[in-house]
């Protein structure tokens, strides 16, 4: 599906004419200009509400639907295709496709754990050494993996996992096995906290 761009899209939901890229804000019955309309990246800003985002965002805020009525909108406008019910084949690789990503996932947030260990481990020893090697490029690139890995988009564990796989399948593959354990140890040691928990002393003391 191709997003359409959006300003025939503000355009047709009764946006109004733009000045220098600012329309009002005739959801809310707002007289001033203040709301951007980014041609370029299709996205958009109401700089009073807060309310931001892409075209679909847009949509739904201005006709206060959900996606699926966005989408539906979006098609009885012909800004885009409408969408073909699946077939009993589709829907069965979809399944199956669904499924495989699944067990991916699960391995690379494996790695992930088993990744974080090896680095926090790495960074530690290269922190000491760097006071007499000087060896700030390696701290500095364990630091830079491990801001990824952290990271709350899961884009950037993603992308190192695959590489790191494509480059050394024997490693990833021990660390995806580290991660498990430590995965495994923290569910027990959280099962365990539950336990602690669950008596009345230990619950008024927390």
């Amino acid at each position: 599906m191709r997003i359409p761009p959006i300003v025939p899209v503000w355009r047709r939901l009764g946006g109004g004419e733009l000045r220098n890229g600012r329309g009002r804000a005739f959801n809310r019955g707002g007289k001033g200009y203040n709301v951007s309309i980014d041609s370029y990246k299709d996205v958009w800003h109401d700089f009073v509400s807060g309310a931001s985002g892409g075209v679909l965002d847009l949509v739904e805020t201005m006709l206060q639907c959900d996606r699926r009525g966005a989408l539906a909108w979006l098609e009885a406008e012909s800004f885009i295709e409408a969408r073909k019910p699946w077939s009993a084949s589709e829907k069965l690789a979809f399944t199956i496709r669904r499924e495989a990503a699944r067990e991916a996932g699960k391995e690379v947030e494996s790695w992930r754990e088993g990744q974080i260990t090896e680095l926090e481990s790495r960074s530690s020893q290269l922190f000491a050494e760097t006071l007499t090697t000087k060896d700030r490029l390696s701290a500095a690139c364990a630091s830079r993996d491990l801001y990824w890995l952290n990271s709350l988009d899961p884009r950037g564990p993603v992308r190192m996992f695959v590489a790191a796989r494509s480059a050394n399948p024997e490693q990833v593959a021990r660390l995806v096995q580290r991660g498990r354990e430590r995965m495994k140890e923290s569910r027990r040691l959280a099962a365990a906290c539950v336990k602690v928990l669950a008596t009345s002393e230990a619950c008024h003391a927390v």
